[in-house]
């Protein structure tokens, strides 16, 4: 992958942006994803119309109905999903120019890195995406959050993510 998918990394925050997607709120490129898998698996199934089923359950609610009932089924409650945390590092463009993610795994490598609090996993951490790849940037301009409960795991990935694009 050349850069991540949708706008939110991080456990908490990837459901609740799986939520906005069944819900028609998604990000372009993540309901993109949505639409094809969803295609393929009604296809699979030898369900005709996949698309225009697809988009009928989103723009009904049915979908997001449909989660949330079993998630209830299984003990949970989505209300309680949240992606609050205590800490957050701001990453800025330092100049103008195109923005281009030149190494993912260096993003992936310090979202697992915010994710461990204390030996275990901070459900709460993660990252917000600003900017896609080819997106005009201006100095200042800012190209991802950091978050977590463990404030000293953010500086370390902050360094992590600053290697992981550039702006030409």
């Amino acid at each position: 992958m050349n850069q991540p998918l949708g706008n939110f990394t991080g456990l908490s925050c990837e459901v609740i942006e799986s939520i906005n997607c069944l819900k028609g709120n998604g990000p372009d490129d993540l309901m993109k994803v949505v639409f094809q898998l969803g295609q393929i698996a009604l296809s699979l199934a030898g369900i005709n119309s996949a698309k225009e089923k697809i988009l009928n359950v989103i723009n009904d609610g049915s979908a997001y109905e449909v989660f949330d009932k079993m998630v209830y089924e299984h003990g949970g409650n989505i209300n309680n999903i949240s992606c609050d945390y205590n800490n957050n590092i701001e990453i800025k463009a330092e100049k103008s120019g195109i923005f281009q993610f030149i190494n993912t795994k260096k993003v992936g490598e310090a979202i697992n890195f915010i994710n461990i609090l204390n030996g275990k996993k901070d459900n709460q951490s993660g990252a917000e995406f600003f900017k896609k790849n080819n997106d005009k940037i201006n100095r200042g301009d800012l190209i991802m959050r950091l978050f977590a409960n463990n404030e000293s795991n953010l500086i370390i990935a902050k360094k992590l993510v600053n290697e992981s694009y550039i702006i030409n």
